[in-house]
């Protein structure tokens, strides 16, 4: 078939190169001044230009944020378009050079009866990678509607769409396999040695400072006095040259960031560092002893987080906030006490801007990150879930901060708790 692919950025491209060039007619996108150019010798043309080609084929959605995307398609009458939307995070925010080749599981199945439960564009892209690789029995089955007869004598389900548990229901006694959450299946991006914080303080107390205006350089001495075991992140470090305080742990997590503070990074000598794995090259410089890299795994927006349970594999993230990522590290470590500290979650204009952390030097004006707003009600979605996910776990969260909008857990005082 014949298709028009919305958005010329990493996920229409590399839908390009599961679909071959020869078979797109155009590139649709938003920028003007891409009209009338070419991408891998395919024309970039306007929403206009397609409607009176719109017959021709159909309209593949790429971009991660389709909701204007697809209203203005209904608005136009234009109903022959599917979204990339459905495939798994792990493909959505993966880059150009992902391969089915880093899942060795596929390489078990030649010669087994699959079927892979879940319609969508992923789904076909996984079996012609499977047809490609010899397993030729392959059966796809819609996620949408009745079964009919399609739960024959399968040995093995590759669930695509998010409904692990619904597919082990509807075919009991065959072995599901979460094609979804593919970290579960990629050790190339597992990090071992991660292990070694599991339960490393199970029952203790944790104190995670982030950056917003509510904090005061005193609080930070009062941890300090107190020996209290406690975890920061991001730019805090420049706040460093005002305290004897220093975090017990630290995070870094944006991959943006990462490039433009590498220098900082690698030079703070901190006990234990997790910096995150979205920015590769930083990742093939030596390796520092006392930093640790993740895998991130990003939630896409409006769906109820996966929390993670082993961060060997993956953190979950999705919120807005790296704070989300230290909840899940803190529980991975049995933390059962954990206090939020400066976490006021109401920033005003870009994240940048003065008035939104503890020091006015926080962000310089050459910075580049961060720019983006913050998702206030995305970050409120995700704590909800954190809390949920602590409380069927006996883990306790307290927000010990001064004011500001995160009511999600009780209040405390910081000068009680300590």
């Amino acid at each position: 078939m014949k298709i028009f692919i919305w958005g010329c950025g990493i996920r229409g491209r590399r839908f390009v190169q599961f679909v071959g060039k020869e078979n797109v007619i155009a590139f649709i996108d938003s920028n003007s001044s891409l009209y009338g150019t070419f991408i891998s010798d395919i024309p970039v043309i306007s929403f206009e230009e397609y409607l009176s080609k719109k017959e021709q084929g159909l309209l593949v959605v790429t971009p991660l944020h389709d909701y204007e995307i697809c209203r203005k398609l209904k608005k136009a009458r234009v109903y022959k378009y599917t979204s990339l939307n459905d495939e798994p995070n792990e493909i959505t925010f993966a880059d150009e050079s992902f391969t089915f080749d880093e899942i060795p599981f596929l390489q078990t199945l030649s010669k087994q009866r699959i079927a892979i439960y879940g319609m969508t564009y992923f789904s076909l892209m996984l079996k012609e990678y499977l047809f490609k690789y010899g397993v030729n029995d392959v059966e796809i089955i819609s996620h949408r509607g009745p079964l009919g007869d399609k739960n024959g004598d399968f040995d093995c389900i590759l669930v695509t769409v998010p409904e692990m548990e619904k597919a082990t229901h509807l075919f009991p006694g065959i072995r599901c396999e979460d094609f979804w959450d593919l970290s579960v299946h990629r050790p190339s991006i597992w990090n071992e040695e991660l292990k070694i914080f599991e339960n490393i303080h199970n029952g203790e107390k944790l104190f995670i400072v982030a950056t917003g205006p509510s904090l005061l350089f005193s609080d930070l001495e009062k941890l300090h006095k107190a020996h209290a075991c406690t975890f920061s992140m991001n730019m805090v470090f420049r706040a460093f040259s005002k305290t004897q305080w220093r975090p017990d742990y630290y995070i870094f997590e944006d991959g943006n960031g990462i490039r433009e503070y590498k220098k900082e990074l690698r030079s703070l000598q901190l006990p234990v560092m997790f910096i995150s794995d979205m920015n590769r090259e930083y990742w093939e410089l030596p390796r520092l002893k006392n930093q640790y890299r993740y895998h991130v795994l990003m939630n896409q927006t409006g769906r109820w987080p996966n929390i993670s349970m082993d961060i060997c594999k993956k953190i979950s993230v999705g919120g807005g906030t790296v704070l989300h990522s230290c909840l899940q590290i803190a529980f991975y470590m049995g933390f059962s006490e954990i206090y939020l500290l400066g976490a006021d979650c109401n920033y005003h204009g870009e994240s940048k801007e003065v008035g939104n952390h503890f020091i006015n030097n926080y962000c310089h004006e050459d910075d580049q990150q961060p720019q983006a707003y913050f998702p206030v009600n995305d970050a409120f979605f995700y704590y909800q879930a954190l809390r949920y996910f602590a409380e069927q776990r006996g883990i306790h969260i307290y927000n010990a901060t001064r004011g500001g909008k995160l009511e999600v857990f009780p209040r405390v005082e910081l000068d009680e708790v300590l």
